[in-house]
């Protein structure tokens, strides 16, 4: 029988299946003996009414079916759009944010498929991993990249060495974030991380400064 009612919605749509369940039941209604006692401008009047009722069902079991039918939101176009990279570490935050946020249930295979991927930051990781930890103890997933900025600025205070030139800490600081919140295969990622591996062996020499200049200018031709 459902099938029967699938494959006529599928030809004729809601207007055929109104027609004939009306006609099913106009049948029946008007062998009632009430018929025989009022005229036929009433008669009139009450068929538009039973129409009317009829068509209004219809409509509202078309609605519960379409609802009731509908699948949970499918996260993994985010997730798609998430593993090409977005136009900048915020987004990519807040796309993490949104699969974890969405209902669909494979959002957490989704996270940590995403977790894994080579090319990825480190802030993002971190990010995944709290969004895993927030969904686990139900929680809406959200705020992530000021939660990781704290933290990731706190470590790196902690762990820099300390040194006479003023300039250290807070070029340092400066660098070591960028590197944390950037892709792997952002341009300039290498040249970065090469410029905080000389600086934190050898101080500012000659090799450091050249490098630094290279990036300002990078950073500045695409800005």
């Amino acid at each position: 029988m459902e099938r029967l009612w699938k494959a006529a919605f599928t030809v004729g749509g809601v207007a055929a299946i109104g027609a004939f369940v009306f006609w099913s039941l106009y049948k029946e209604w008007l062998s009632l003996p009430i018929f025989s006692q009022i005229t036929a401008e009433q008669t009139f009047v009450v068929m538009l009414v039973f129409l009317g009722l009829t068509f209004l069902s219809l409509l509202a079991a078309f609605a519960l079916h379409i609802i009731g039918g509908r699948s949970p939101d499918d996260a993994f176009p985010l997730y798609e759009k998430f593993r090409e990279g977005l136009s900048s570490p915020e987004e990519n935050i807040a796309q993490i944010e949104r699969v974890a946020n969405s209902s669909d249930p494979k959002k957490e295979k989704y996270l940590r498929e995403a977790a894994s991927l080579p090319s990825i930051s480190f802030i993002e990781v971190d990010a995944i991993n709290q969004a895993l930890e927030d969904i686990s103890k139900k929680k809406i997933v959200s705020n992530l990249k000021e939660r990781m900025r704290q933290k990731e600025i706190a470590r790196i205070k902690e762990m820099l060495p300390i040194s006479d030139d003023p300039m250290f800490k807070p070029i340092m600081i400066s660098s070591k974030y960028w590197r944390y919140v950037n892709r792997k295969n952002h341009p300039q990622y290498k040249k970065m991380n090469n410029f905080i591996g000389i600086v934190l062996v050898k101080g500012f020499n000659e090799e450091a400064i050249a490098l630094s200049r290279e990036l300002e200018n990078e950073f500045r031709s695409v800005s």
